[in-house]
C-alpha cells in the first residue's frame, strides 16, 4: 500500500510502500523506497517513519521487525542509476517507545 510520511527535518512528504505481514510469529513491515519519492529516503527517515507505522497501524514498537526494500531503477525512472536491488533488516533501539539508532543489515532474500 502506498504511504505518505512526513519528517520532522524535511518539508517534503514522502512517499513509499508499506506492507505488513507475520513472519515465524513476529510482525514483520517492509518499505520500499519509490523511484518517484519527492520527499526524504526511507532510510534517512527511518526514525519518524517507523514511528507513523505503529502509530497508524496501532503496532506495537518492541514487537516489529523492519525491513527496507531499495529496487532497482534507472536514471529515467528515479533521477539516477540505481541497477541493484537491496533488501535491509534495520536493527534499533527503542527509548520511551522511539526508535532511535538504526543499525543496516543486508538481506539475502533467497536465504531470509
Amino acid at each position: 500500500m502506498r504511504f505518505s510520511y512526513r519528517n520532522s527535518g524535511n518539508r517534503a512528504i514522502g512517499f513509499c510502500e508499506v506492507g505488513i505481514t507475520t513472519v515465524e510469529g513476529k510482525m514483520r513491515v517492509t518499505v520500499k523506497e519509490l523511484s518517484d519519492n519527492p520527499g526524504m529516503s526511507i532510510c534517512n527517515a527511518f526514525e519518524d517513519l517507523f514511528t507513523q507505522v505503529c502509530n497508524l497501524f496501532e503496532l506495537p514498537p518492541d514487537e516489529v521487525e523492519w525491513v527496507e526494500h531499495w529496487p532497482a531503477w534507472t536514471a529515467k525512472e528515479g533521477g539516477y542509476n540505481r541497477p541493484e536491488e537491496s533488501w535491509h533488516r534495520v536493527d534499533f533501539d527503542l527509548v520511551d517507545g522511539r526508535a532511535i539508532n538504526p543499525r543496516w543489515t543486508p538481506l539475502n532474500r533467497e536465504k531470509d
